[in-house]
């Protein structure tokens, strides 16, 4: 009985390392269904490898089976936390409206958080337009739109801006006080933005008027 022992271990053996050559050479057992392979034996030795769960060994035998599929590994542990970027570049120049009466009071304005808009009247059609903390470069760019019969427009006569400031006068070119339409946008720093620029204009900016 021993003997006997010994020799079923044995083939036991010798089907598992038969099994896993056939795997290697793609046998035609483990095509129909390549998660499970199965083999018979009996007692004499006779093994032979099978493509269902059923011995094929005349007389039959013992039916043994091997999962090609492992058992899943435990969940890994999570990784680390990602180092924090850089803070981006600040964004565009910000936008300040406004419409404006013939008085130079400020009939409806929208300035952005931080920005700053006076309009005095000078005289017959003319203002003095200030503005500050409008973006980060050296001069916001004013446009005007007079409410007017054509051809009314605004003359930027002079200004003078620094870092997000200006100082602007203005005048109607028929010299009479005007309702007016206000846009400064604010740009961002750049490498001439240092100190305090002067400009003298003649060229009105030519808005549409609004009769």
């Amino acid at each position: 009985m021993p003997a006997l022992r010994h020799r079923i271990r044995a083939l036991a053996v010798g089907i598992g390392a038969f099994a896993l050559v056939a795997v290697a050479a793609g046998g035609t057992f483990a095509a129909s269904n390549p998660a499970t392979l199965y083999a018979c034996y009996d007692v004499y030795g006779n093994v032979k490898m099978s493509d269902t769960a059923q011995c094929k060994l005349a007389g039959g035998g013992r039916l043994v089976s091997w999962s090609t599929v492992g058992v899943p590994g435990p969940t890994g542990p999570q990784g680390a936390t990602g180092a924090t970027g850089p803070t981006g570049p600040a964004g565009p120049g910000t936008v300040l409206t406004a419409i404006v009466d013939a008085s130079g009071a400020l009939f409806v304005s929208s300035l952005p958080p931080g920005a700053t808009l006076n309009v005095t009247r000078g005289g017959p059609g003319a203002y003095v337009i200030t503005v500050t903390g409008l973006g980060t470069g050296w001069c916001p760019l004013p446009t005007f739109t007079v409410v007017g019969p054509p051809p009314t427009f605004m003359w930027l006569l002079s200004a003078a801006c620094g870092a997000g400031t200006i100082s602007a006068n203005v005048a109607t070119n028929d010299g009479a006080d005007h309702l007016f339409l206000l846009t400064v946008t604010g740009t961002t720093a750049d490498a001439g933005g240092a100190g305090i620029q002067s400009l003298q204009t003649t060229v009105g900016t030519q808005s549409t008027s609004i009769p």
